[in-house]
């Protein structure tokens, strides 16, 4: 009777198939190749997959899907070049953290005011095995400032704070909690930020669009040839600390600091200027 029960229970259960990656084997990779050729005949994959020539790109997106048990479509449509390295978005490597299983939903810890020098976040998660709680490191806007993130060519941190604090943070946890998730690759705005280069010498380049942004600014006809035009409030409050330490040090007068942001090709507004003067200023000027 027992041996009867056996039987069922082994017919019962499913079989377990191994699975075969495109590098696991002569076999494995020949199905790669098949499958391979069907994404890039389709028009709904991006530019750099699309047609023969590229079919290495789309085997290696298929390598990475099947590990990270995603949808190819999805790999090929979130993945981003900068300057030659690969980096996920932001949101794709969120969504992977949330369905993950192994933690809860990502949330965010706030501190400080919205649009104001104190802002600061920091992202964390639920661990479900064991109830404790895993958390990413803070970012602020001294963090910011510090690694030149808002001063560079094409920055969101000029135009959407709030959004790249909360991407930063979730994908500066991933990095340190689950770099499993995201195949040692990082954020692709995290590579935008840490490029050191001048706007001539790198571009991002959206993978399912084509899109190149970030870098490349044509002169405005209103400001004239080299001008970046009006600096936003966003963007004064990126340097607000700096240029104030500047003045209250001696290191620079206020004349010496309006001079300099112009020389950047920036426009201050009345009201910035109005600012910048009204700093204490602890040394003669000249």
């Amino acid at each position: 009777m027992s041996n009867e029960m056996k039987l069922i229970n082994q017919q019962e259960q499913p079989q377990q198939l191994q699975q075969v990656t495109a590098f696991s084997s002569p076999e494995g990779f020949e199905a790669a190749q098949r499958m391979a050729r069907a994404l890039t005949s389709s028009t709904m994959v991006p530019e750099r997959y699309r047609g023969a020539d590229n079919m290495g790109n789309a085997i290696i997106a298929l390598e990475m899907a099947q590990r990270m048990s995603a949808s190819p479509l999805m790999v090929m449509q979130n993945l981003y070049m900068v300057h030659g390295n690969p980096g996920w978005s932001s949101k794709f490597l969120i969504a992977t953290f949330n369905h993950c299983g192994k933690f809860t939903a990502i949330r965010y810890e706030w501190k400080g005011t919205a649009g104001k020098t104190d802002r600061a976040c920091r992202a964390y998660a639920i661990e479900k095995s064991t109830g404790e709680r895993v958390e990413g490191p803070v970012i602020d806007w001294g963090l910011v400032n510090a690694e030149g993130w808002a001063s560079k060519s094409g920055s969101k941190w000029k135009t959407m704070p709030e959004k790249m604090f909360a991407y930063r943070a979730a994908a500066w946890m991933i990095d340190t909690v689950a770099p499993e998730l995201s195949m040692g690759l990082p954020a692709a705005d995290n590579l935008e930020d840490i490029i050191d280069l001048d706007d001539s010498q790198y571009k991002v380049i959206n993978t399912s669009t084509g899109e190149i942004s970030g870098n490349q600014q044509k002169p405005s006809e209103e400001t004239g040839p080299g001008s970046k035009g009006v600096l936003s409030d966003n963007e004064f409050m990126g340097f607000h600390d700096t240029l104030k330490n500047k003045i209250e040090s001696g290191e620079m007068t206020h004349s010496e600091v309006i001079g300099f942001i112009a020389n950047q090709g920036y426009q201050l507004t009345a009201e910035q200027e109005k600012t910048i003067n009204s700093f204490t200023v602890q040394s003669v000027e000249n």
